[in-house]
């Protein structure tokens, strides 16, 4: 993981030398077509984020084997398991207004996962953990008429693991509606907002383990989400023209909490 955050520093480095917190308009070629936004102020056009993301949901196996010296036991496993997964990401966004409305971001992070399965025949939950890179990109459409606003995120997700047997992808969208909030003594502004998010994610695993102490199982499985939808609220906190404190947090079957500090250029 040492590359990661060798990479991070260059990254930070080069940012500093040369996602919204509100700015004055920028000078330079970003966003193109600025007279769509009619004079009104655009938040600086170059942004970068740390972010650290903390989600737990329940999943189900889309497909299963498992195996005992090469006998399939998969029926007798049941469909309907208790299977819990927990995620732990810490990532860098570096986002670009590329229009007064559409903002274009990627990402680069290190992920640790952990899936528990627990199957009451065995003395111990199954445990499938893995941690590595998490890369992706995704894109912002934002709008609304003062004080309120309205967003649209897509985005999609991969991984690089450690472990060579496991990968995790995952595609996300998420619309939210909110207010603008001014004249705070503390911060300049503030945002709240409500919305939802879709998840849609897949794991893959195989590998083997000992039941019993003595058996050995080989298993090869696929997991994906029990609920594709969770609801979500979130404050945006600017202290100065660029900087600005981000939480948010998930509800329902998928619980999420995500804290960023951004800094626009």
């Amino acid at each position: 993981m040492k590359s990661f955050y060798y990479l991070i520093l260059l990254l930070l480095v080069s940012i500093l030398i040369n996602g919204i917190c509100f700015s004055q308009d920028s000078g330079g070629i970003f966003p193109l077509w600025k007279s769509l936004a009619k004079g009104k102020e655009l938040p600086s056009p170059f942004g970068f984020g740390l972010n650290f993301y903390n989600q737990n949901q329940s999943v189900s196996f889309s497909e299963s084997n498992f195996y005992i010296t090469d006998y399939d036991i998969s029926t007798a496993i049941p469909e309907d398991l208790a299977i819990d997964n927990h995620v732990i990401e810490r990532n860098l966004k570096l986002d670009l207004w590329i229009l007064p409305f559409v903002n274009v971001f990627g990402i680069l992070g290190e992920i640790e996962g952990k899936t528990l399965v627990d199957y009451e025949l065995l003395d111990d939950k199954i445990r499938m953990n893995y941690k590595g890179v998490v890369y992706g990109s995704g894109i912002t459409m934002a709008g609304g008429y003062d004080p309120y606003f309205i967003s649209l995120t897509a985005a999609f997700s991969n991984t690089k693991l450690d472990n060579s047997e496991s990968s995790a992808k995952t595609w996300i969208f998420t619309p939210k509606v909110g207010i603008t909030m001014n004249g705070w003594k503390i911060v300049n502004n503030l945002n709240i907002w409500v919305g939802a998010m879709y998840q849609q994610s897949e794991e893959q695993h195989s590998g083997h383990m000992n039941i019993f102490d003595s058996v050995n199982v080989q298993y090869d499985v696929t997991l994906q989400q029990k609920s594709a939808w969770n609801s979500m609220a979130g404050i945006l906190l600017s202290f100065t023209s660029d900087l600005c404190l981000e939480f948010e947090k998930g509800i329902g079957d998928r619980k999420h909490t995500l804290a960023s500090l951004i800094y626009r250029i």
